[in-house]
């Protein structure tokens, strides 16, 4: 996720009163995406000819991810998609 999806959730619900005096919401992405998916895109973004060489690991621990339905329910957020997300931050290491 873009630091620029939290700081627009953020804005948001500084924008938006809460139906309670206060509310803790997940942000993220609001979908599984995997290692290999992320680093695709970092590679498409840069436009790179890198190989990507998957590593066989064991299940983990950490194949999780936020669900985000209050957050879009409550003060609007929606996070760029990966791909988009990955080309600012493309540019941003060219800059």
């Amino acid at each position: 996720m873009h630091v620029n999806d939290p700081i627009g959730a953020i804005t948001s619900a500084l924008r938006r009163p809460l139906e309670k005096s206060f509310s803790v919401m997940n942000l993220g992405c609001g979908r599984p995406i995997s290692t290999y998916e992320y680093a695709q895109a970092l590679v498409r973004a840069l436009e790179s000819k890198s190989e990507i060489v998957p590593i066989e690991r064991p299940a983990s621990q950490f194949d999780l991810y936020a669900e985000i339905e209050q957050a879009r329910r409550c003060i609007g957020f929606e996070p760029m998609a990966l791909e988009q997300s990955m080309k600012i931050y493309a540019n941003e290491l060219r800059t």
